[in-house]
C-alpha cells in the first residue's frame, strides 16, 4: 500500500486528486486532520501539495528529516503539471563554526560550481 497525504491545495484541485487517488486499490489516503500534523508525517509514503506554497502554506521540516522521508508531489496551478522531490537526509556533527561552514559546503555540491 502506498500511504498518500493529500497538503495544502486548492478545494477544486484537492478534490480533483483525492477522487483520482481514490480510484486506485493499492492507494491510501491519510487524512493529517485526524492523526496529526507530526504523526501523519511518519507514516506516509508520498505528500502531494500545490506547486504554489506561498500562498498554500508550507511543508513541516520535520517531514523532510526523519530517518525515511516521503517525497513530495507539487501540483502546478492549473494542474497540468507536477514536479516529483525526493528528499536525502544526511546528519552530521557540528561542533565548531569551522564545522557548520563545512556543513555547508557538502550541501551545495553538486548545485553549481564551487570556486
Amino acid at each position: 500500500m502506498i500511504r498518500i497525504e493529500i497538503g495544502n491545495m486548492p478545494s477544486l484541485l484537492g478534490s480533483i486528486v483525492r477522487s483520482a487517488l481514490e480510484t486506485q486499490e493499492d492507494f491510501v489516503i491519510v487524512d493529517m486532520s485526524k492523526t496529526g500534523s507530526a504523526k501523519a508525517f511518519d507514516t506516509v509514503d508520498v505528500v502531494i501539495v500545490a506547486g504554489d506554497r506561498a500562498k498554500l502554506g508550507s511543508i513541516p521540516i520535520a517531514a523532510l528529516v526523519r530517518e525515511d522521508p516521503p517525497s513530495f508531489v507539487a501540483i502546478a496551478a492549473d494542474g497540468n503539471s507536477a514536479s516529483i522531490f525526493r528528499v536525502t537526509a544526511e546528519d552530521t556533527r557540528i561542533d565548531a563554526a569551522s564545522d557548520l561552514l563545512s556543513v555547508v559546503r557538502r550541501a551545495a555540491l553538486g548545485r553549481r560550481a564551487i570556486h
